[in-house]
């Protein structure tokens, strides 16, 4: 069970780390694109992350073309059909870029995200020159002790950019630079001088999204005997135990974090019923003397994984993997033993006796799963996955395993 934690941790650290190539993967989507010549190409276009999204257009004609790159010299504009729009600037040193567009309108806000993380902030009003939003952190020396400071030249940026609207001007202090404030306080300003004229806003706020779902299926139950050797001549190799399986499930995705990772949890519901037979001679050291064992077994069991979740993010099915803990709750273990006892030509005595003494109710584990979202409708999806999972021993004899075949839909 450790090396199976073990390899959970490592799946998990490299499916969560940002810079591998799995998850920086290109993503083509419906939009379009115009050129510095001012010819319009629609298509299909590249989307590689927000940093990639600055320097680079990747564009096809349809989705089995090779693609073509275009850089801010050669593109003015490009948009996705339901997401974000681009435009080239240059914002000094050399330096020509895509910029993303919060806002359109009298005045425009931009945004770009650099390598490392460091984000930046751009307005421009009608006719004017592109001006940056900047915030800095300074240390400043008074009488030997360090301070630090926080400088908002974008304020008075903002006066400026605001001149014309009084209301919104004032407002310009109490304005944070990120995206939701600074998207608000542009649209309103727009909205005051231009009330007649319809704003662009990006919409894409990448709040979190959450799916629900069902899922039923068969699963296939195998009860582990990990108990003492002292104990092992009782039990023998427990059949597998076939069920239908079920439940409800959960799935939560925050795009600002990643549009390829997602939380996935739940409820399902597994039943098993099982039995076993052994047979053992020459016990106590006596040659002629047998016994006879027979175990039926059945337990029920509600289990909630919690699975870090990657899936494919393009075209209409869309493979996933799936690898986390879950935490199982026994609702329900019985059982018998019944043992013959004796010499096979002589009248044999018979015992039964509970086939577990005790048990814990809740136990951890690990679920692992591998499957595909279906596009059905624009509001629900079709959902497969085979799923095996595993838990610590419920008792200081058994544990169980169970490897499942689901399908559902999410909605």
């Amino acid at each position: 069970m450790n090396k199976l934690y073990k390899l959970i941790i490592i799946t998990l650290f490299f499916l969560g780390t940002p810079n591998l190539s799995v998850i920086a993967q290109v993503v083509y989507k419906p939009g379009a694109v115009i050129l510095n010549s001012g010819e319009t190409l629609k298509g299909y276009l590249g989307f590689a992350g927000e940093v990639q999204a600055a320097q680079e257009l990747l564009y096809k004609p349809s989705l089995a073309s090779a693609p073509t790159a275009y850089t801010p010299s050669d593109a003015a504009v490009y948009s996705f059909d339901q997401g974000k729009m681009y435009e080239s600037y240059s914002i000094g040193q050399g330096q020509q870029l895509f910029l993303e567009v919060l806002v359109k309108g009298p005045a425009s806000l931009f945004f770009l995200k650099e390598r490392g993380g460091n984000e930046r902030f751009f307005i421009r009003r009608e006719q004017e020159q592109l001006m940056e939003l900047i915030e800095e952190t300074r240390s400043i020396n008074n009488s030997g002790k360090m301070y630090k400071v926080t400088v908002k030249p974008y304020i008075g940026v903002l006066n400026i950019a605001f001149a014309g609207c009084d209301e919104v001007q004032r407002r310009a202090d109490k304005v944070r630079l990120d995206q939701h404030s600074l998207k608000k306080v542009v649209n309103d300003y727009n909205s005051c001088v231009a009330p007649e004229q319809q704003s662009y806003v990006n919409s894409d706020d990448k709040k979190p999204v959450v799916n629900f779902g069902l899922l039923t299926g068969g699963s296939a139950t195998q009860l582990v005997f990990v108990g003492h050797p002292s104990e092992e001549r009782f039990y023998g190799d427990f059949d597998l135990a076939a069920n239908l399986t079920g439940g409800i499930t959960l799935d939560l995705s925050v795009p600002k974090v990643s549009e390829k990772l997602s939380l996935h949890t739940g409820v399902t519901y597994i039943r098993f019923k099982t039995e076993s037979y052994k047979k053992a001679h020459g016990i106590h050291g006596n040659a002629g003397l047998m016994e006879e064992h027979y175990v039926d077994f059945q337990g029920d069991i509600l289990r909630m994984p919690f699975m870090l979740r990657y899936t494919y993010p393009e075209g209409k099915i869309r493979p996933y993997v799936n690898v986390g803990p879950n935490l199982s709750y026994m609702l329900n273990v019985s059982g018998e033993r019944n043992t013959i006892v004796g010499r096979e030509t002589v009248n044999p005595r018979e015992y039964q006796k509970p086939a577990l003494e005790a048990y814990r109710k809740s136990i951890f584990g690990v679920s692992m799963g591998v499957g595909a979202i279906t596009t059905l409708t624009e509001k629900m999806n079709l959902v497969t996955e085979v799923r095996h999972e595993r838990g610590d021993s419920f008792s200081v004899l058994f544990t169980v395993r169970t490897t499942s075949l689901l399908v559902g839909v999410r909605f």
